[in-house]
């Protein structure tokens, strides 16, 4: 059974959602994410490699894409990841389905990559 996630990214005009069906909790797809943006904390080429990500759970699916683009909100996640560039600013809110927020951030974005990739390391050490 999978864990489903979305990441929602909104920068200017721009809103975009993106689905994971595979490892969404946050040692696994938070973590992906978490380095991700350490690596790109800006909204242009985060999406970017986002949308380039590919997948290598087995050989039937290595080319495969990790996130697919997606026009609703709404894929029957667990775990929703929101991400709002304003400026220079970065606000990440991680949701899980039927707890309610688990982690939110509001400050620079390598700040917000920083603390949010050693939330999801701990999370990892946890599992």
């Amino acid at each position: 059974m999978a864990t489903r996630s979305i990441i929602k990214i909104n920068y200017g005009d721009t809103k975009l959602t993106l689905y994971r069906h595979h490892d969404g909790y946050i040692a696994e797809g938070g973590y992906d994410l978490s380095c991700l943006l350490k690596t790109y904390p800006k909204a242009t080429k985060l999406i970017t490699a986002m949308i380039n990500r590919q997948r290598s759970i087995s050989s039937y699916d290595v080319e495969s894409p990790l996130y697919s683009i997606q026009p609703c909100d709404n894929m029957g996640e667990e775990y929703t990841y929101c991400l709002d560039f304003l400026e220079d600013k970065l606000c990440l809110t991680i949701i899980k389905r039927n707890y309610g927020t688990l982690f939110t951030e509001y400050d620079t974005c390598e700040t917000v990559a920083s603390k949010f990739y050693k939330y999801c390391t701990d999370e990892r050490t946890k599992s």
